[in-house]
C-alpha cells in the first residue's frame, strides 16, 4: 500500500511543515495569497524572478491548509461534473478537457498539503507583480518562522509547472531507499502517467486547441472510476497502467491517486491534532457521497 510506504512518510514529513497542527477555522481565513498579502511589507527580492518573505509557521501553514482544502473542494465539483458529462456522452472533447482538470485540482490539493504549489497574482502585492508564481515552503533563520519563496514563471506555462512540482513530490516517495518493491513501483507509474507518452498539459492543450478535432467523430472510452471502489484497486489500476491506454484514464487514475495520498495526510493531521473546517468537512462528505464513483474515498 502506497501509503503505508517509507515514501509516504516523505511525503508526511512535508506536510508536516506545511499544515503542522493548524486549524482552519474560521472558514474566510485567507489561503497563501492573503498571507502574502498581509506580509508585503516583508518581501525580498532574491532574484530577477524571485522573491521570498518570512512568515510566522501558523500563519504559513494555515493559508497552505485553506488552499488545499479549496482546490479539494474543486476536484469533487470538477469530478462529479466529469461523471455527468460522461454519462450524458453528449460531448466526448469537453468531457475529456474537465477530466483534465479534475486532476489539475487534485495535484494541486496535494501540493499545496506538502507545502508548495502555484498562484496567480492579478494584482501586485509589495514587491511581487502581477502574474503567476511557483511557492514552496521553505525552513527560516527567524525563530518560530517559515520562509515562502516564490518563482514567477510564465503565464501559459503555469500548467506544465504545477505538474512538474506535482513529479518533484512523487520523485521524492518513489525514491525513498527504504520503499518496498511495490511502493516505488506504484509512486513511479503514478509519475508515469503524469509525463508519458506526452505531458499531461499538453494532451489538454491537443484537445482544446485543436480544430481539427471533430465533436461529432470524437467518442467517449470507458471509464475507470467505475471499475475502482478501493484503495487496493486504485492501486492495481495505477500499477497496470501503460502508455497505450486512452489519455483520458490518466486524469482519472491521476485525480484518484493525488486525492488518495492528500486524504492519508489530512488523517494525519488530525491525528496530531490538527483542526479542519467543520462546515467544509460536512460540505465535502455531502458531495462525494453524491457522486458514486468517488463515494468511496468520503473522508
Amino acid at each position: 500500500m502506497l501509503i503505508a510506504s517509507a515514501g509516504y512518510t516523505e511525503l508526511l514529513q512535508l506536510n508536516l511543515v506545511a499544515t503542522g497542527q493548524v486549524s482552519t477555522w474560521p472558514q474566510t481565513q485567507g489561503g497563501v495569497r492573503d498571507v502574502l498579502g498581509v506580509y508585503a511589507g516583508s518581501l525580498r527580492q532574491t532574484g530577477q524572478d524571485s522573491y521570498e518573505v518570512d512568515v510566522h509557521e501558523l500563519v504559513a501553514q494555515a493559508g497552505f491548509v485553506v488552499d488545499s482544502e479549496r482546490s479539494l473542494d474543486r476536484w469533487i465539483r470538477q469530478t462529479a461534473t466529469y461523471v455527468a458529462l460522461h454519462n450524458s456522452a453528449v460531448d466526448p472533447l469537453w468531457t475529456t478537457v474537465t477530466g483534465y482538470y479534475s486532476a489539475f485540482f487534485a495535484a494541486n490539493a496535494l501540493a499545496f498539503a506538502c507545502g508548495s504549489g502555484f498562484i496567480r497574482l492579478d494584482t501586485p502585492i509589495g514587491l511581487l507583480p502581477k502574474g503567476s508564481f511557483e511557492l514552496k515552503l521553505m525552513a527560516s533563520s527567524a525563530a518560530g518562522h517559515v520562509c515562502i519563496q516564490l518563482e514567477k514563471g510564465g503565464g501559459s506555462g503555469s500548467h506544465e509547472a504545477s505538474w512538474r512540482r506535482l513529479i518533484e513530490l512523487i520523485r521524492i516517495a518513489e525514491t525513498t531507499a527504504s520503499n518496498d518493491v511495490r511502493a516505488t513501483t506504484g509512486f513511479g507509474s503514478l509519475r508515469s502517467l503524469v509525463e508519458l507518452p506526452r505531458f499531461l498539459s499538453v494532451f489538454r492543450n491537443d484537445v482544446n486547441y485543436n480544430t481539427a478535432r471533430s465533436p461529432y467523430t470524437a467518442s467517449m472510452w470507458p471509464s475507470k472510476l467505475r471499475e475502482i471502489t478501493t484503495v487496493a484497486e486504485l492501486e492495481d489500476e495505477v500499477l497496470r497502467s501503460s502508455r497505450n491506454d486512452p489519455q483520458e484514464w490518466r486524469s482519472e487514475l491521476i485525480g484518484l491517486g493525488c486525492v488518495s495520498l492528500l486524504l492519508g495526510l489530512y488523517e494525519d493531521f488530525i491525528r496530531r491534532g490538527g483542526k479542519r473546517d467543520p462546515r467544509r468537512v460536512r460540505r465535502q462528505a455531502v458531495a462525494f457521497a453524491a457522486v458514486d464513483q468517488i463515494a468511496w474515498l468520503r473522508p
